[in-house]
């Protein structure tokens, strides 16, 4: 008798670890991304609700096991724009030349009125002070704070 309640607990105990992994399981397919990040393409981001500088935003998507945001596409561009806050996105200009984090190839396709101008200023900010989502690129010095946007891929 024993041994046959033994044999139920660890069935029992078996059936409720399998029963916690499903749930773990399916949470995540019913939250894309996790709490406070937004889904878009195959990414999630985080807008911040603080400011900070270029590099301190870098550091705090970092953290989360993000980056800085990169925008690949039009749409990308469209979609962090709607979040109608003036954010730094993941570019920067290190010896005279511009690059994406992590990658060296850059295409600047979405500058402002008169930029990119010829100022010293070597981080991108999307502002708001542009109608047009899709001329909304800014130079400004990575030292004045803004908020931030973190992207990571979504992984299902």
């Amino acid at each position: 008798m024993q041994l046959k309640r033994v044999q139920l607990q660890n069935s029992l105990n078996t059936r409720t670890t399998e029963r916690d992994q499903l749930k773990t399981r399916l949470r995540f397919y019913e939250k894309p991304c996790l709490d406070g990040w937004w889904k878009f393409g195959t990414s999630c981001y985080f807008v911040s609700s603080t400011m900070d500088t270029g590099g301190g935003g870098q550091k705090a998507c970092r953290a989360m096991g993000a980056d800085d945001v990169i925008i690949n596409s039009r749409e990308e561009q469209i979609f962090i724009h709607g979040f109608k806050k003036n954010v730094w996105i993941g570019t920067y200009k290190k010896d005279g030349i511009w690059e994406w984090i992590g990658i060296t190839l850059f295409k600047p396709t979405y500058w402002m009125e008169g930029e990119p101008n010829n100022m010293h200023d070597e981080c991108v900010e999307i502002s708001q002070t542009a109608s047009d989502p899709l001329k909304s690129w800014k130079f400004a010095p990575c030292a004045i704070p803004k908020y931030w946007v973190c992207e990571k891929p979504f992984t299902p």
